[in-house]
Protein backbone atom coordinates (compact mmCIF):
# COMPACT_ATOMS: atom_id res chain seq x y z
CA UNK A 1 0.00 0.00 0.00
CA UNK A 2 1.49 3.35 -1.09
CA UNK A 3 1.34 6.53 1.02
CA UNK A 4 0.68 9.87 -0.71
CA UNK A 5 3.75 12.11 -0.40
CA UNK A 6 1.68 15.27 0.02
CA UNK A 7 -0.14 13.77 2.98
CA UNK A 8 2.94 12.80 4.99
CA UNK A 9 0.93 9.86 6.22
CA UNK A 10 2.09 6.79 8.10
CA UNK A 11 1.76 3.36 6.59
CA UNK A 12 -1.27 1.42 7.73
CA UNK A 13 -1.56 -1.08 10.46
CA UNK A 14 -4.50 -3.30 9.64
CA UNK A 15 -7.10 -2.75 12.33
CA UNK A 16 -10.11 -5.00 12.44
CA UNK A 17 -13.50 -4.83 14.06
CA UNK A 18 -14.25 -8.37 15.08
CA UNK A 19 -17.90 -7.96 16.02
CA UNK A 20 -20.90 -6.20 14.53
CA UNK A 21 -23.02 -3.72 16.52
CA UNK A 22 -24.74 -5.52 19.36
CA UNK A 23 -27.83 -3.36 18.82
CA UNK A 24 -28.42 -4.62 15.28
CA UNK A 25 -31.87 -6.17 14.98
CA UNK A 26 -32.29 -9.64 13.57
CA UNK A 27 -32.49 -9.44 9.80
CA UNK A 28 -30.60 -6.11 9.61
CA UNK A 29 -27.29 -5.76 7.78
CA UNK A 30 -24.21 -6.47 9.88
CA UNK A 31 -20.94 -4.54 9.47
CA UNK A 32 -17.73 -6.08 10.77
CA UNK A 33 -14.05 -6.61 9.92
CA UNK A 34 -13.62 -2.84 9.54
CA UNK A 35 -10.12 -2.03 8.27
CA UNK A 36 -8.51 1.36 7.66
CA UNK A 37 -5.74 1.74 5.11
CA UNK A 38 -3.71 3.99 7.43
CA UNK A 39 -3.54 3.97 11.20
CA UNK A 40 -2.60 7.66 11.14
CA UNK A 41 -2.41 10.54 8.70
CA UNK A 42 -0.57 13.85 8.83
CA UNK A 43 -1.78 16.73 6.69
CA UNK A 44 -0.60 20.33 6.39
CA UNK A 45 -2.20 23.49 5.04
CA UNK A 46 -4.53 22.92 2.11
CA UNK A 47 -3.11 19.50 1.19
CA UNK A 48 -5.34 16.42 1.33
CA UNK A 49 -4.60 12.92 2.63
CA UNK A 50 -6.18 9.80 1.16
CA UNK A 51 -7.64 7.20 3.53
CA UNK A 52 -9.09 3.84 2.51
CA UNK A 53 -11.70 1.69 4.21
CA UNK A 54 -12.73 -1.96 3.95
CA UNK A 55 -15.90 -3.31 5.57
CA UNK A 56 -17.37 -6.80 5.55
CA UNK A 57 -21.14 -6.57 5.13
CA UNK A 58 -23.60 -9.38 5.74
CA UNK A 59 -27.03 -8.42 4.45
CA UNK A 60 -29.66 -11.13 5.15
CA UNK A 61 -32.56 -9.16 3.71
CA UNK A 62 -34.57 -10.56 0.79
CA UNK A 63 -33.19 -7.80 -1.45
CA UNK A 64 -29.66 -7.10 -0.22
CA UNK A 65 -28.20 -3.74 -1.09
CA UNK A 66 -25.96 -3.32 -4.10
CA UNK A 67 -24.83 0.13 -2.95
CA UNK A 68 -23.37 1.23 0.40
CA UNK A 69 -22.26 4.63 1.66
CA UNK A 70 -20.07 4.81 4.75
CA UNK A 71 -20.06 7.79 7.11
CA UNK A 72 -16.99 8.67 9.16
CA UNK A 73 -17.03 11.11 12.07
CA UNK A 74 -14.37 13.01 14.01
CA UNK A 75 -13.98 13.45 17.77
CA UNK A 76 -11.42 15.41 19.77
CA UNK A 77 -8.49 17.20 18.22
CA UNK A 78 -8.43 20.76 16.93
CA UNK A 79 -10.10 20.10 13.60
CA UNK A 80 -13.23 21.82 12.33
CA UNK A 81 -14.35 19.14 9.87
CA UNK A 82 -17.00 17.01 11.64
CA UNK A 83 -17.63 14.19 9.17
CA UNK A 84 -16.94 12.62 5.81
CA UNK A 85 -18.73 10.12 3.62
CA UNK A 86 -18.04 8.11 0.49
CA UNK A 87 -19.66 5.49 -1.73
CA UNK A 88 -18.21 1.99 -1.61
CA UNK A 89 -17.86 -0.72 -4.23
CA UNK A 90 -18.10 -4.49 -3.81
CA UNK A 91 -14.51 -5.79 -3.81
CA UNK A 92 -15.24 -9.47 -3.20
CA UNK A 93 -18.11 -11.81 -2.38
CA UNK A 94 -21.75 -11.03 -3.01
CA UNK A 95 -24.30 -8.39 -2.02
CA UNK A 96 -25.48 -10.76 0.72
CA UNK A 97 -22.01 -11.50 2.07
CA UNK A 98 -19.15 -9.45 0.74
CA UNK A 99 -16.34 -7.00 1.36
CA UNK A 100 -16.96 -3.37 0.38
CA UNK A 101 -14.14 -0.86 -0.10
CA UNK A 102 -13.94 2.90 -0.50
CA UNK A 103 -11.47 5.75 -0.13
CA UNK A 104 -11.76 9.45 0.63
CA UNK A 105 -9.62 12.54 1.15
CA UNK A 106 -9.27 14.43 4.41
CA UNK A 107 -7.82 17.93 4.98
CA UNK A 108 -5.71 19.32 7.81
CA UNK A 109 -8.95 20.50 9.47
CA UNK A 110 -9.75 16.82 10.09
CA UNK A 111 -7.31 16.88 13.04
CA UNK A 112 -8.66 14.43 15.62
CA UNK A 113 -9.77 10.82 15.98
CA UNK A 114 -11.94 9.26 13.28
CA UNK A 115 -14.16 6.21 13.22
CA UNK A 116 -16.82 4.56 11.08
CA UNK A 117 -20.12 5.82 12.49
CA UNK A 118 -22.82 4.57 10.13
CA UNK A 119 -23.71 3.03 6.81
CA UNK A 120 -26.58 3.77 4.46
CA UNK A 121 -28.15 1.69 1.72
CA UNK A 122 -27.78 4.06 -1.23
CA UNK A 123 -29.92 1.82 -3.43
CA UNK A 124 -32.94 2.63 -1.24
CA UNK A 125 -33.46 6.27 -0.21
CA UNK A 126 -36.15 5.20 2.28
CA UNK A 127 -33.78 2.92 4.19
CA UNK A 128 -32.59 4.53 7.45
CA UNK A 129 -28.95 4.86 8.40
CA UNK A 130 -27.48 1.83 10.12
CA UNK A 131 -25.33 2.89 13.11
CA UNK A 132 -21.98 1.15 13.48
CA UNK A 133 -20.54 0.97 16.99
CA UNK A 134 -17.19 -0.30 18.20
CA UNK A 135 -15.36 0.32 14.94
CA UNK A 136 -11.60 0.91 15.14
CA UNK A 137 -10.25 4.43 14.90
CA UNK A 138 -7.47 6.26 13.11
CA UNK A 139 -5.81 9.56 13.94
CA UNK A 140 -5.36 12.67 11.81
CA UNK A 141 -2.76 15.28 12.74
CA UNK A 142 -3.37 18.59 11.01
CA UNK A 143 -0.68 21.28 10.85
CA UNK A 144 -1.20 24.88 9.65
CA UNK A 145 -4.93 24.43 9.52
CA UNK A 146 -6.80 27.17 7.66
CA UNK A 147 -9.22 29.27 9.70
CA UNK A 148 -11.78 31.50 8.04
CA UNK A 149 -13.40 34.73 9.17
CA UNK A 150 -16.71 35.80 7.66
CA UNK A 151 -18.29 39.23 7.39
CA UNK A 152 -20.41 41.37 5.11
CA UNK A 153 -21.28 44.98 4.41
CA UNK A 154 -23.61 46.69 4.85
CA UNK A 155 -24.57 45.40 8.27
CA UNK A 156 -27.43 44.71 8.81
CA UNK A 157 -28.78 43.84 5.37
CA UNK A 158 -31.52 46.16 4.17
CA UNK A 159 -34.60 44.22 3.09
CA UNK A 160 -35.48 46.73 0.39
CA UNK A 161 -31.96 46.58 -1.10
CA UNK A 162 -30.42 43.26 -0.04
CA UNK A 163 -27.05 43.58 -1.74
CA UNK A 164 -23.92 42.85 0.25
CA UNK A 165 -20.21 42.23 -0.10
CA UNK A 166 -19.11 39.06 1.68
CA UNK A 167 -15.53 39.28 2.85
CA UNK A 168 -13.08 38.00 5.43
CA UNK A 169 -9.69 36.38 5.86
CA UNK A 170 -8.13 32.91 5.70
CA UNK A 171 -5.28 32.52 8.14
CA UNK A 172 -2.92 29.84 9.46
CA UNK A 173 -4.11 28.53 12.85
CA UNK A 174 -0.51 27.81 13.88
CA UNK A 175 1.05 31.15 13.00
CA UNK A 176 -1.83 33.59 12.54
CA UNK A 177 -0.41 34.61 9.15
CA UNK A 178 -2.72 35.11 6.18
CA UNK A 179 -2.86 32.29 3.64
CA UNK A 180 -2.54 33.57 0.05
CA UNK A 181 -4.01 31.98 -3.07
CA UNK A 182 -6.68 29.94 -1.27
CA UNK A 183 -9.91 29.42 -3.19
CA UNK A 184 -13.27 29.82 -1.48
CA UNK A 185 -16.84 29.32 -2.61
CA UNK A 186 -20.09 30.65 -1.22
CA UNK A 187 -23.81 30.37 -1.62
CA UNK A 188 -26.94 30.63 0.47
CA UNK A 189 -29.93 28.67 1.72
CA UNK A 190 -30.28 24.90 1.86
CA UNK A 191 -28.80 24.20 -1.52
CA UNK A 192 -25.44 25.46 -0.46
CA UNK A 193 -25.07 22.59 1.99
CA UNK A 194 -22.88 19.62 1.18
CA UNK A 195 -25.27 17.22 2.87
CA UNK A 196 -24.56 13.54 3.17
CA UNK A 197 -25.99 11.73 0.21
CA UNK A 198 -25.64 14.27 -2.58
CA UNK A 199 -21.90 14.92 -2.61
CA UNK A 200 -22.31 18.26 -4.35
CA UNK A 201 -20.82 21.36 -2.75
CA UNK A 202 -23.06 23.72 -4.75
CA UNK A 203 -20.97 26.78 -3.93
CA UNK A 204 -21.61 28.82 -7.06
CA UNK A 205 -19.58 31.96 -6.36
CA UNK A 206 -15.81 31.89 -5.97
CA UNK A 207 -13.05 34.13 -4.68
CA UNK A 208 -9.31 33.75 -4.00
CA UNK A 209 -7.36 35.17 -1.08
CA UNK A 210 -4.78 37.89 -1.71
CA UNK A 211 -1.20 38.00 -0.49
CA UNK A 212 -2.35 38.71 3.08
CA UNK A 213 -5.10 36.08 3.11
CA UNK A 214 -8.03 38.47 2.59
CA UNK A 215 -10.91 37.69 0.25
CA UNK A 216 -13.99 39.53 -0.99
CA UNK A 217 -16.89 38.35 -3.10
CA UNK A 218 -18.40 40.94 -5.46
CA UNK A 219 -21.55 42.70 -4.36
CA UNK A 220 -24.51 40.36 -4.82
CA UNK A 221 -28.11 39.95 -3.81
CA UNK A 222 -28.71 37.83 -0.72
CA UNK A 223 -31.80 36.47 0.99
CA UNK A 224 -31.94 38.03 4.47
CA UNK A 225 -32.51 35.31 7.04
CA UNK A 226 -31.27 32.54 4.74
CA UNK A 227 -28.48 30.21 5.79
CA UNK A 228 -25.09 31.39 4.50
CA UNK A 229 -22.43 28.89 3.45
CA UNK A 230 -18.75 29.55 2.89
CA UNK A 231 -16.46 26.76 1.75
CA UNK A 232 -12.67 26.51 1.59
CA UNK A 233 -11.34 24.08 -1.01
CA UNK A 234 -8.23 21.99 -0.61
CA UNK A 235 -5.73 20.65 -3.11
CA UNK A 236 -8.13 17.89 -4.23
CA UNK A 237 -11.72 18.59 -5.23
CA UNK A 238 -13.17 15.11 -5.77
CA UNK A 239 -13.00 11.80 -3.96
CA UNK A 240 -12.18 8.62 -5.90
CA UNK A 241 -15.91 7.80 -5.99
CA UNK A 242 -16.43 10.89 -8.16
CA UNK A 243 -18.29 12.98 -5.62
CA UNK A 244 -17.02 16.28 -4.30
CA UNK A 245 -14.70 16.30 -1.32
CA UNK A 246 -16.52 17.60 1.72
CA UNK A 247 -15.45 21.24 1.71
CA UNK A 248 -14.33 22.89 4.92
CA UNK A 249 -17.35 24.96 5.74
CA UNK A 250 -17.16 27.95 8.01
CA UNK A 251 -20.82 27.17 8.54
CA UNK A 252 -23.26 27.16 11.37
CA UNK A 253 -27.07 27.18 11.54
CA UNK A 254 -26.75 30.48 13.43
CA UNK A 255 -24.87 32.20 10.62
CA UNK A 256 -27.64 34.13 8.97
CA UNK A 257 -27.53 37.72 7.82
CA UNK A 258 -29.19 40.07 10.31
CA UNK A 259 -31.66 42.11 8.32
CA UNK A 260 -33.27 45.53 8.66
CA UNK A 261 -36.99 45.69 7.76
CA UNK A 262 -38.37 48.74 5.94
CA UNK A 263 -41.07 50.59 7.87
CA UNK A 264 -43.35 53.16 6.27
CA UNK A 265 -45.99 55.14 8.17
CA UNK A 266 -48.31 58.03 7.28
CA UNK A 267 -50.82 59.79 9.59
CA UNK A 268 -54.37 60.22 8.36
CA UNK A 269 -54.03 63.90 9.24
CA UNK A 270 -51.09 66.13 10.11
CA UNK A 271 -53.28 68.46 12.15
CA UNK A 272 -56.13 67.56 14.48
CA UNK A 273 -57.93 68.81 17.54
CA UNK A 274 -55.78 68.31 20.63
CA UNK A 275 -56.67 65.04 22.36
CA UNK A 276 -58.52 63.63 19.37
CA UNK A 277 -57.56 60.31 17.76
CA UNK A 278 -55.53 60.19 14.56
CA UNK A 279 -54.98 56.91 12.71
CA UNK A 280 -51.46 56.16 11.50
CA UNK A 281 -51.32 53.64 8.67
CA UNK A 282 -48.29 51.92 7.30
CA UNK A 283 -46.56 48.83 5.95
CA UNK A 284 -43.48 46.86 6.99
CA UNK A 285 -41.43 45.00 4.40
CA UNK A 286 -39.68 42.14 6.17
CA UNK A 287 -42.08 41.91 9.12
CA UNK A 288 -43.86 38.85 10.46
CA UNK A 289 -47.62 38.82 11.07
CA UNK A 290 -48.74 39.24 14.68
CA UNK A 291 -45.46 40.82 15.82
CA UNK A 292 -45.69 43.95 17.92
CA UNK A 293 -45.36 47.43 16.43
CA UNK A 294 -45.20 50.71 18.41
CA UNK A 295 -46.12 54.31 17.76
CA UNK A 296 -43.67 56.61 19.56
CA UNK A 297 -43.58 60.33 20.28
CA UNK A 298 -40.35 62.29 20.70
CA UNK A 299 -39.79 63.93 24.09
CA UNK A 300 -36.98 66.44 24.17
CA UNK A 301 -34.31 65.83 21.54
CA UNK A 302 -33.59 62.10 22.00
CA UNK A 303 -36.20 60.34 24.17
CA UNK A 304 -38.81 58.28 22.33
CA UNK A 305 -41.84 57.18 24.33
CA UNK A 306 -44.38 54.61 23.16
CA UNK A 307 -47.88 56.08 23.01
CA UNK A 308 -49.74 53.18 21.39
CA UNK A 309 -49.12 49.58 20.39
CA UNK A 310 -50.58 47.32 17.73
CA UNK A 311 -49.66 44.21 15.78
CA UNK A 312 -48.64 43.52 12.20
CA UNK A 313 -51.53 42.26 10.05
CA UNK A 314 -51.23 39.23 7.79
CA UNK A 315 -50.90 41.66 4.88
CA UNK A 316 -47.91 43.21 6.71
CA UNK A 317 -49.92 46.42 7.04
CA UNK A 318 -50.11 48.29 10.33
CA UNK A 319 -52.57 50.68 11.93
CA UNK A 320 -51.90 52.63 15.14
CA UNK A 321 -53.56 55.52 16.91
CA UNK A 322 -52.05 58.86 17.91
CA UNK A 323 -53.67 61.27 20.36
CA UNK A 324 -51.62 64.45 20.06
CA UNK A 325 -51.69 67.03 22.87
CA UNK A 326 -51.74 70.69 21.92
CA UNK A 327 -48.70 71.74 19.90
CA UNK A 328 -46.51 70.25 17.20
CA UNK A 329 -45.25 66.71 17.92
CA UNK A 330 -42.81 64.40 16.21
CA UNK A 331 -43.73 60.72 15.84
CA UNK A 332 -42.27 57.55 14.40
CA UNK A 333 -43.35 53.92 14.11
CA UNK A 334 -40.96 51.41 15.66
CA UNK A 335 -40.89 47.75 14.70
CA UNK A 336 -38.89 46.25 17.61
CA UNK A 337 -37.06 42.96 17.47
CA UNK A 338 -39.60 40.15 17.17
CA UNK A 339 -38.68 36.94 18.99
CA UNK A 340 -39.95 34.75 16.16
CA UNK A 341 -37.39 36.32 13.80
CA UNK A 342 -33.98 35.93 15.50
CA UNK A 343 -32.15 37.61 12.61
CA UNK A 344 -34.40 40.66 12.45
CA UNK A 345 -33.07 43.99 13.71
CA UNK A 346 -35.32 46.70 15.15
CA UNK A 347 -36.34 49.26 12.52
CA UNK A 348 -38.25 52.53 12.51
CA UNK A 349 -40.08 54.69 10.01
CA UNK A 350 -39.13 58.19 8.99
CA UNK A 351 -40.26 60.88 11.38
CA UNK A 352 -43.55 62.66 10.81
CA UNK A 353 -45.44 65.40 12.65
CA UNK A 354 -48.95 65.80 13.96
CA UNK A 355 -50.04 69.14 15.37
CA UNK A 356 -52.68 69.29 18.08
CA UNK A 357 -54.79 72.46 17.71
Amino acid sequence: MRCLAMAGCALALVTTLAASPASAATGDPVFDQVTWGHASLTVSGTAMALQSLSVHVTDPRANPSNCWEFYETRSGGTGTLPLSWSTATLASGTDSDGVWTTSFYLPSTADGTWTLAAARDCSDVTDPEHPVSGAPTFAVTGHHQPRVTFGYVPLPVRVVYPYVTVKGRVYDADTGAGMPGVQLGRDQDTYCLNDRGDGNANLRYSATTNANGYYAFPVGRVAPGALQCLGLFGAVRHNPDGFAVFVWYRWDPAIHLPYLPAVSAVPAATSAKAGSLVTVNGHIVGASPSCEVDLQRLHGSTAWRTVSTSFVHNSLRIALTAQPPAGRHIYRVLYPHCARDPDQVAASSSRFTITGT
